[in-house]
C-alpha cells in the first residue's frame, strides 16, 4: 500500500529522526513509503506548509492510500481538528495514523479495498 509520511518539526536535526521512526513503522507494516514530506514549522496551523500542501495532493490524487506522521501534535492542536484530518483522508479512500497509534486492521484495511 503506497503512504506518505508527513513530518513536522521546529528543528532541522529533529525532522531526519522523526522520519526514520516513521518509515520503520510503515515498513514493518508493508506499507510502501512513496513520498516523505516535511515541514519546519511549529505548532498545528496548517496553513501555508508545503509538505502537507504535497501530502494532500498526494491523497486527492490517489497516489497515497495513507499518511504516517510521528504524533498528532505535528498536525493537529485539538481532538476535533485531528477528527476533521482524519475524515479528510477516508473521504479520499485513505488513513491517517501515527507511529503511536496501532496500524488500521486487516479487515478496516479489506472494508476500504471494497470501496
Amino acid at each position: 500500500m503506497p503512504i506518505a509520511l508527513y513530518i513536522a518539526a521546529d528543528d532541522e536535526t529533529a525532522a531526519p529522526r522523526h522520519a526514520v521512526h516513521c518509515r520503520r513503522y510503515a515498513e514493518l507494516r508493508d506499507w510502501t513509503v512513496v513520498l516523505t514530506a516535511t515541514d519546519l514549522v511549529p505548532g498545528p496551523d496548517l496553513t501555508g506548509r508545503t509538505g502537507w500542501d504535497q501530502v494532500v495532493m498526494a491523497l486527492s490524487d490517489g497516489s497515497v492510500r495513507g499518511i504516517v506522521t510521528r504524533s498528532r501534535d505535528m498536525l493537529a492542536g485539538t481532538t476535533e481538528t485531528w477528527q476533521t484530518l482524519t475524515t479528510l483522508a477516508a473521504d479520499r479512500n485513505a488513513f491517517l495514523t501515527t507511529a503511536e497509534t496501532p496500524a488500521p486492521s486487516a479487515a478496516a484495511r479489506a472494508r476500504r479495498r471494497r470501496l
